[in-house]
């Protein structure tokens, strides 16, 4: 299917009997609300076309056998291309880049009427005149099985999806970008295979069906299950890497934006079209009945059309055309604290993950809601030694006074020295969540040091410059903190003396680590 934005309409082609009481075996329009004729222009095209182009303001047909161009008012047919007879199934996609027409499928040559043949290697380009290689050697797409089912133009470059091993004399699997010169592989030249399957020996099977542009990024779908060595049933190039994404769904025919959804026709699971939001799949009202194959996926005024081999939706008819009128999709995202249910539509949730609803409005229309949520687990523990608490947690601490009931201003991080004997405890805060320790008793100015050991004297206290410590120990570290505990500076040193001058006038906590483990723990004032 193509977009006609000139006639605002889209033309559908393939091999059928007509639409509605418009009869057609290869080309009909549709503008929305009825069909539309294309005089019956068919016969000519090989039983049936592969693809359309909007091209210089005609239409490009692609078929088995041929090539042409279609100028719909006057209802002239040029015969562009012609593939060999022997070539099946010929031409499969079409696409324009740098002003030309490039046409790609399963072929080994193409000429124009009256012309030479081209050796192509299923893709070729038209320059208005005649039919050239992509590269300087001929050789195209190739390998075993070779064929080619969708191109796509993205940041410069044409995109190549399908079955092949080799694009010119580069190790491609499946998929390779032409910058109008050059073919490159999408894995760094490293020889890992692009698209491929599990075990490997199943690797001539693995295919690219759909290419698309998706948010600036680029999109493959198809039959594998890992790119360039990424386990994956989807992926998408942002020009530098693939990005593997968690899409439980494997062999899918067709990618599509739709408003803000994107969409994605699948073979492998019922019911065959979804709604994917980066996490999880939604299946689309009630989809389709198995076995289907989506040919073509479309945007049109605001409406998703899908053409096929496809009989039924639920108990609905089809024939071969369907069309998909947006539901309303509503995204929220919510937390809980661990312990805590949120209520989704009448369900309690207690557990992180993707559920999903539908709700219908007063008039019949779908509204589906997308819930992610949230759970957020605050773990804490506290312990003492000597006269200082450690707390630890997955957040931010905060230190509580248990005999006052207080939070204790300015008293935060994994340490405290309280000046004053009391039980204190710890909060851990963590995404608006919050868990506790139990409270634990604190003897103010409490060391492990012993006998005489246990001995430091400070001075001169109260101190204005300078302040020295007098131990039978060696200094290794020396800690000073204010009187709710919090570090104003530390030093490591080998002299017993520490400089106080900076320090505004109050009551201080001091904190001496000697080198053999011991602390010791004591007050000065600074005038």
């Amino acid at each position: 299917m193509v977009v006609d934005t000139l006639r605002d309409l889209i033309w559908l082609q393939g091999f059928f009997a007509g639409g509605d009481t418009i009869q057609s075996s290869n080309l009909i329009g549709y503008n929305g609300a009825s069909f539309i004729t294309a005089n019956n222009i068919d016969t000519t095209f090989g039983n049936n076309t592969t693809d359309l182009l909007m091209y210089q303001g005609k239409i490009i047909f692609s078929s088995k056998y041929s090539v042409y161009s279609y100028d719909v008012d006057s209802q002239h047919i040029t015969l562009l291309g012609i593939f060999p007879t022997s070539s099946y199934p010929g031409g499969l996609c079409l696409s324009e880049y740098n002003g030309d027409l490039i046409v790609a499928g399963q072929f080994f040559a193409i000429k124009k009427p009256g012309g030479l043949w081209v050796t192509t290697g299923s893709i070729a380009r038209w320059d208005g005149n005649d039919w050239h290689t992509m590269d300087a050697a001929g050789l195209g797409l190739w390998g075993s099985g070779t064929i080619v089912h969708k191109m796509q133009v993205y940041n410069s470059k044409l995109f190549v999806g399908g079955n092949f091993q080799k694009a010119g004399n580069i190790d491609a699997w499946g998929i390779a970008s032409w910058d109008g010169s050059n073919w490159a592989c999408l894995c760094n030249g490293t020889g890992r295979y692009g698209i491929a399957h599990e075990p490997p020996s199943q690797n001539w099977n693995a295919t690219i069906s759909d290419i698309e542009v998706i948010n600036e990024k680029l999109y493959i779908v198809g039959n594998f299950d890992s790119v360039c060595n990424i386990k994956t049933y989807l992926a998408y190039w942002n020009d530098t890497f693939w990005v593997g994404n968690i899409y439980p769904y494997y062999f899918n025919y067709k990618i599509k934006s739709f408003g803000s959804h994107i969409v994605i026709t699948s073979g492998d699971a019922l019911p065959q079209i979804f709604y994917w939001n980066g996490i999880s799949p939604i299946g689309v009202d009630s989809g389709f009945s198995s076995g289907n194959t989506f040919l073509s996926l479309i945007n049109f005024h605001d409406t998703l059309y899908a053409a096929g081999y496809m009989q039924y939706s639920g108990n609905t008819p089809l024939f071969n055309f369907a069309r998909l009128v947006p539901d309303s999709l509503i995204n929220i995202s919510a937390g809980i604290c661990s312990g805590e249910s949120y209520n989704f539509n009448g369900v309690l949730l207690d557990s992180a993950g993707v559920y999903t609803d539908t709700l219908i409005d007063a008039s019949g229309l779908d509204s589906i809601v997308v819930l992610t949520l949230n759970v957020t687990s605050v773990t804490s523990s506290i312990s003492i030694s000597n006269d200082t608490i450690t707390a630890t947690g997955n957040g931010i601490i905060q230190w509580y006074d248990c005999d006052s009931h207080q939070i204790i201003v300015g008293a935060a991080g994994n340490t405290f020295v309280p000046s004053v004997s009391g039980n204190y405890a710890a909060i851990v805060s963590n995404n608006n969540c919050a868990d506790t320790t139990n409270c634990i008793n604190v003897i103010a100015g409490v060391s492990n040091l012993s006998g005489e050991n246990r001995q430091i004297k400070i001075y001169p206290n109260p101190a204005s410059e300078k302040l020295t410590i007098s131990s039978k120990q060696s200094e290794e570290k020396i800690v000073v903190m204010d009187i709710t505990g919090r570090m104003v500076f530390q030093a490591s040193t080998n002299t017993p003396e520490i400089d106080v001058s900076s320090l505004a006038s109050g009551m201080y906590l001091l904190r001496v680590e000697f080198r053999n483990g011991d602390i010791a723990v004591g007050k000065f004032v600074k005038e």
